[in-house]
């Protein structure tokens, strides 16, 4: 008789938990804080990204930017309306047998709440020198 209390006295804690356990549906919200941490310079793509505090990359941060460079003795200055950089400029950075230098001003940028603002200017080095560097 004792044993069969100490099970319905087990089965009904179960019970109770279980049931209360499925009184709270719903869905768990994360929400991401700040906006653009940082810009990177996208070699494969040939493209300048924003990238959050949480790593996630932000492909339409960048709204403009000017590029200029010297590739071979020549001077090349550009202004990109969005994120990737010109079919010429990619063709000439992918012809590069040693490195060079990007620099990237005149920088505006779109967080997720749709404001513009100005970016700090970028100087990235590029190109076959840097895979000697290591």
């Amino acid at each position: 008789m004792n044993n069969m209390k100490i099970n319905f006295l087990l089965f009904f804690c179960v019970c109770s938990v279980f049931a209360f356990a499925q009184e709270y549906k719903g869905t768990i919200k994360v929400q991401k804080k700040g906006g653009i941490a940082t810009l990177i310079y996208d070699e494969v793509n040939m493209r300048l990204v924003g990238k959050d505090n949480s790593g996630n990359i932000l492909d339409s941060a960048v709204v403009s930017f000017r590029i200029k460079t010297t590739i071979k003795g020549i001077a090349y200055d550009e202004t990109i309306q969005g994120t990737t950089l010109s079919n010429k400029m990619q063709y000439q950075l992918s012809r590069l047998d040693n490195g060079t230098t990007l620099y990237f001003s005149e920088i505006k940028v779109r967080d997720k709440s749709g404001t513009f603002f100005n970016w700090n200017d970028l100087k990235i080095k590029t190109g076959y020198r840097l895979e000697k560097d290591y």
